[in-house]
């Protein structure tokens, strides 16, 4: 599947292919565990960047 995806889909090779597969396993773990109802569905988190002047 992975593999012929990065035909398709350039940018996917300048991704490391272990970070590529582990998420792939995370997908399918999270999606498993919503299906047998032990988790819910995904909360989105919003990260919160200060942005805080320097002064020079």
């Amino acid at each position: 599947m992975l593999t012929e995806q990065k035909r398709y889909k350039e940018w996917l090779k300048e991704v490391d292919s272990t970070a590529l597969i582990q998420s792939l396993r995370n997908l399918e773990t999270a999606f498993e565990r919503f299906f047998k109802g032990i988790s819910n569905y995904p909360k989105y988190r919003v990260s919160i960047i200060l942005y805080i002047p320097i002064k020079r």
